[in-house]
């Protein structure tokens, strides 16, 4: 494990720093983003990610199987001038009985980590505005180990 994996504030500036300077421009130049964009994170940890998109004011809700990562979250957001603008969630994404939908879910290095895949993205499209964007990062080792252990079954 890395230096930063265990740091969470490094880790947390991290991924804020790679979406703003990287994830977001991609997305919009696909789907520009509208004034009023509802974003969902499924796998938020402690929501470095969802950080440049609340600081522009869009509505973020993150969702994390772990209460320790979204207690970490609590803390980063505690001072956000945007707070209002965020929801976080310590769920399983399978036992969410909320009917919203968002115009973006993000899930960075997260899919590797949800069990029964298949069934997740069949399930995670109900959380979906129509015509609207799933980004979806699955890290190379994770990728290569997903295909080399679904080709196993």
């Amino acid at each position: 494990m890395q230096e930063r994996h265990l740091n969470r504030d490094v880790y947390f500036n991290e991924q804020a720093y790679t979406t703003r300077q990287h994830v977001m421009p991609f997305i919009e130049s696909i789907k520009p983003f509208k004034e009023d964009l509802e974003v969902l994170e499924i796998g938020c940890g402690e929501g470095g990610n969802m950080l440049p998109f609340l600081d522009k004011g869009y509505h973020v809700t993150g969702i994390d199987l772990s209460s320790n990562k979204i207690k970490n979250a609590e803390k980063f957001y505690a001072d956000h001038p945007k707070i209002n603008n965020l929801t976080l969630i310590n769920e399983d994404i399978y036992d969410i009985d909320d009917q919203k939908q968002y115009d973006l879910i993000i899930m960075r290095d997260v899919l590797e980590h949800i069990h029964n895949q298949e069934k997740f993205m069949r399930y995670v499209k109900k959380f979906l505005k129509t015509g609207c964007a799933i980004f979806l990062r699955i890290s190379a080792l994770a990728k290569s180990f997903w295909w080399t252990s679904t080709s196993l079954r």
